[in-house]
């Protein structure tokens, strides 16, 4: 109240200095009209002065604006003050005993009541004519801020009375309030209860926190130290030893599977005992590449492959001579990534030149793209089909005089291979001499999506979508961000 005070009396001092000016201005002798400099003068003079009450006035609204919203925030803080009070009061009321709360609410009332006297006396004093003509508009609005303080306060003082009253109640009803005092004394103690749980749930969790920050020190100067293997590689040594125990439980069980040929009957498996493999194999091959990727064709050296039909002469291969595949595609004649293909007769309707199978480090596959590019320049180059004519005619009709062409040859010849997946037409370019030039291309057999957007669950990735097509032999397609890895920035190992 003392702030809202000051403010009101620098308001009237002001508007007291606004209006001195105003009868300054006023009270100036008429300006002489004789000369036209001296009324411009004048003019000027009367102009700045009006320039400045009017900058003044704008102020003086300015701050009375900045008042008002002061005003307001000061009515509200008080509100909330008066709130805080009230539940003061209650809270006091509920921890003092009735006598106690019956002495505290009569000290309040009369000092309530000795400030409304008070606040009624400033009203009536009585204040000069021009003091309250200049400030009427803020006597007003700090009339009505003291009426609703007021009235704020005889809200409390009903409230006190009401709180009385309820204690008077209260005491008539002794056995009620021991009640709720037992209640609020159960709830109080379970509400303990918690706190102590919930402190010592804290205080383990901070133990535990605790050891773990121990043993990650002892665990940092024992890599200092030299004495310990980070446990990332620990994982990573694990994990290669439990693929070595994997190989060397395949390794196990492949042993005993050829003792158990070894020992069976010579007389009733006499083409699956190992008795039967002749001693030394001479087995003559081609080596090739595609693009780095490696073929080796058989041209001789195994023995005839038994069945009408292609598919026949793979369960051949597959069951009684697998070992000439390991003899090729594995160490030390082969490597990891070896690839092998065995040249053998076409069925008699397939209409293919020759028919092949093919076979890598870990089995039998269908179909190989790079193996149809190889294939086709080998069938070419060695004579398995016959070369195209197109070379000499054209080199006739060059010498005759009868090409009309641009001078450049290019000749194809087809080559028709059979694969356990179907037949592939392989076009092989070829120079004037007949040879393969290098460019090839093939025409694989039909090919189909067999699933598309297709779902399976991965441990370490959940769930991947996934295309599954054919075309030779099934592959699946997957997106490799799905991965997080890039075809061309993420490192091959």
């Amino acid at each position: 109240m003392d702030s809202l005070q000051y403010r009101v009396q620098q308001n009237e001092e002001k508007l007291q200095s606004l209006r001195r000016t105003l009868q300054q201005l006023k009270a100036s002798p008429a300006l002489p009209t004789q000369n036209n400099n001296n009324d411009d003068t004048n003019n000027q003079v009367l102009l700045s002065g009006l320039r400045k009450i009017r900058e003044k006035l704008l102020q003086f609204d300015q701050e009375r604006a900045a008042e008002r919203q002061h005003l307001s925030t000061v009515r509200d803080a008080m509100k909330h003050e008066l709130l805080a009070i009230k539940k003061e009061v209650l809270v006091d009321g509920l921890r003092s005993t009735p006598q106690q709360f019956r002495s505290d609410l009569e000290a309040q009332l009369q000092s309530l009541k000795q400030q409304l006297l008070a606040l009624k006396l400033k009203e009536q004093q009585p204040q000069p004519q021009s003091q309250l003509v200049e400030s009427s508009p803020l006597s007003a609005q700090k009339k009505d801020a003291l009426r609703k303080v007021r009235d704020e306060l005889i809200a409390i003082k009903q409230d006190m009375l009401r709180l009385k009253t309820n204690n008077n109640d209260n005491n008539n009803n002794s056995s009620s309030e021991q009640q709720q005092l037992v209640q609020l004394q159960t709830e109080m103690d379970a509400y303990r209860q918690m706190l102590t749980q919930k402190l010592l749930a804290l205080k383990s969790e901070i133990q535990r926190y605790e050891d773990e920050v121990s043993l990650l020190k002892q665990q940092n100067e024992e890599f200092k130290n030299g004495q310990r293997i980070p446990e990332l590689l620990q994982k990573s040594i694990s994990s290669k030893l439990n693929h070595l125990k994997e190989d060397v439980f395949a390794i196990e069980t492949e042993n005993k599977s050829l003792r158990m040929q070894l020992n069976a009957s010579q007389n009733q498996h006499p083409m699956l005992s190992l008795l039967s493999m002749p001693k030394s194999m001479f087995v003559t091959t081609v080596d090739m590449h595609c693009g780095g990727q490696p073929l080796r064709i058989v041209e001789s050296g195994m023995p005839a492959l038994v069945g009408n039909t292609l598919s026949d002469k793979r369960q051949c291969v597959m069951n009684k001579l697998d070992y000439y595949r390991k003899f090729l595609m594995h160490e030390p004649r082969g490597h990891f990534d070896m690839y092998g293909v065995i040249v053998t007769e076409a069925d008699a309707d397939s209409g293919a030149d020759f028919a092949v199978l093919f076979m890598h480090n870990e089995g039998y596959s269908s179909m190989c793209g790079h193996g149809m590019i190889a294939l086709g320049r080998y069938a070419v180059d060695f004579g398995l089909v016959s070369r195209s004519s197109t070379a000499a005619e054209e080199k006739k009709e060059k010498a005759s005089g009868k090409d009309d062409g641009d001078g450049s040859s290019k000749n194809e010849t087809t080559v028709r291979i059979q694969c356990p997946s179907g037949v592939v037409t392989v076009n092989v370019t070829t120079d004037d001499n007949g040879r393969s030039t290098g460019a090839v291309s093939f025409v694989s057999c039909p090919a189909w999506a067999e699933h598309i957007s297709a779902s399976i669950h991965l441990d370490q990735f959940g769930k991947v979508e996934l295309d599954v097509g054919y075309g030779g032999d099934y592959k699946v397609i997957c997106p490799s961000t799905r991965f997080n890895l890039s075809v061309r920035d993420s490192p091959i190992e």
